[in-house]
């Protein structure tokens, strides 16, 4: 067995020792946007929400429905799809780089590959999410191998995979609208370079590489016909970041590279080392292409306000093939010093470690430690009647949802937002009709006639308006939050 399968053997063992560690972790999620995605998800699978919404694609919430409708739990849903992605973007990426070092090379760079995508901080975070980085990133790595393939020699069924690929891309994350855009470029130009013809057979790949727009342009039409307004998406998705406040593009690009930096400094290194060993250009245009769903959506200057980091991983993704090529390099020296093999392994752990001690950033872990310990039995939920979630009125934090994430039990939840003089209480059941507006006077009866008989609250409104009501209720301090029990039930 050679240095790099050891390293594999090593890093898939770390890889597993680090999933177990997140699932065991109080915060559970990798951020404030999972549980939100998973309630978002459970709409659209209970035919409560239009796929067609004003913020995100809808690709990633779909192919969490198939678990959702086996009856897999919320939580355990997401994850599913992002160890898909995770799988699908390890193997594209060792396929790729596989191509990309020729025969010489090839085995050990793609184990290489494999070896730095198990061992990334990030990648071992968003599989344990329910967001939509992986899948995205993978059908990308599809979509670019491909691509490759097809200007190696292959026969177009591979570029019409790529474009499947990237045409599925483009309804996860709006990221990979740029890499598209240029797809078809891509292609007509590697007909050329891989000797694949001229003129006509050029024009017949860029063509067909040209489907990959449909995505895009199906979803500005659809929501022009929704909404009236092609581009109603970005202007609800400028909302969302302007909570974060505008930095300024230097300040978002910075926080980029920082981002790669801290997240990802293997690949980063092993990038910069190869830049001076490898002559090979292919891996670079790769790297350039990743990195445009990265750069161009930056250029808004305005930072995302959950875990900004991840949106970095483009950068790491582009960056794997040229690291794995160096560290191929170096695993199939000839008699490595003991040193050496020592400096490879620890390529291995330290970012294993990284991921189990770098926690993102979460607004309210509160809820979501209720929301488990609801789900294991830690914390007694309502014996028949129905839990009161505070949902606050400015967003995030998105607490409130993780916690009905993590419990599942829809048809026992209302959410309640305080606002001035009236509370407005929805049912996740049926949040189109299951909907009131109630005022302070008449929140008490409103609450006997709908079995509430305890309560979550994050905000000291929600304490006090409820302490006033149930004043035989007993309250538990969780955090900074308060769980509140009726003694009397209705």
């Amino acid at each position: 067995m050679n240095l790099t399968r050891r390293l594999l053997a090593v890093a898939l063992l770390a890889h597993l020792a680090v999933q177990v560690a997140l699932v065991r972790a109080p915060r559970f999620f990798a951020s404030e946007d999972d549980g939100y995605r998973l309630y978002q998800a459970y709409l659209l699978c209970s035919g409560q929400a239009d796929p067609i919404g004003r913020f995100w694609l809808p690709g990633q919430l779909a192919l969490t429905c198939p678990a959702l409708a086996a009856g897999v739990p919320p939580v355990w849903a997401g994850l599913a799809v992002s160890m898909l992605g995770l799988v699908l973007l390890a193997l594209a990426l060792a396929a790729l780089t596989r191509r990309l070092a020729g025969d010489g090379q090839g085995e050990q760079a793609g184990g290489a590959a494999l070896v730095l995508v198990l061992a990334s901080p990030m990648a071992a975070t968003l599989s344990h999410s329910a967001l939509a980085e992986l899948p995205a990133m993978a059908a990308c790595a599809l979509a670019a191998l491909g691509l490759l393939a097809r200007a190696q020699g292959a026969p177009i069924s591979r570029l019409l995979g790529g474009t499947a690929a990237m045409l599925l891309a483009t309804w996860i994350r709006y990221e990979s609208w740029p890499l598209a855009a240029l797809y078809p470029i891509a292609a007509g130009l590697a007909a050329g370079a891989g000797g694949q013809g001229q003129g006509r057979w050029r024009w017949r790949d860029a063509l067909v590489a040209s489907l990959a727009w449909l995505g895009p342009l199906a979803w500005l039409l659809l929501q022009w016909q929704h909404y009236g307004d092609p581009l109603a998406f970005l202007h609800a998705t400028a909302d969302i970041t302007a909570q974060a406040g505008h930095a300024g593009v230097a300040r978002v690009l910075a926080h980029r590279l920082w981002a790669l930096v801290t997240w990802a400094p293997v690949p980063l290194l092993g990038g910069i080392v190869a830049a001076l060993l490898i002559k090979r250009r292919a891996p670079f245009v790769f790297l350039a292409w990743m990195a445009l769903g990265v750069i161009l959506p930056a250029l808004g200057g305005d930072e995302h306000p959950t875990f900004p980091a991840r949106l970095a991983f483009g950068l790491e993704v582009g960056l794997v093939p040229l690291a794995a090529l160096a560290l191929a390099r170096a695993a199939g020296a000839r008699a490595p010093r003991p040193f050496a093999a020592l400096a490879l392994l620890l390529v291995v752990l330290a970012p294993l470690v990284l991921a189990r001690t770098r926690r993102p950033g979460f607004l309210d872990r509160d809820s979501v430690v209720v929301g488990l310990a609801l789900r294991n039995g830690r914390l007694a939920p309502p014996a028949h009647g129905t839990l009161l979630v505070e949902r606050p009125e400015a967003r995030p934090p998105l607490g409130w949802a993780s916690l009905a994430s993590a419990w599942a039990e829809w048809s026992r939840i209302v959410f309640a937002t305080p606002q001035a003089g009236t509370w407005e209480l929805v049912m996740p059941t049926d949040v189109l009709a299951d909907r009131w507006h109630v005022g302070d006077a008449d929140l008490g009866a409103w609450l006997d006639a709908h079995a509430v008989s305890a309560a979550w609250c994050v905000t000291p409104t929600c304490v006090k308006t409820l302490r006033v009501l149930w004043p035989e209720a007993r309250v538990r301090e969780i955090g900074r939050g308060r769980w509140l029990t009726r003694l009397a039930p209705p």
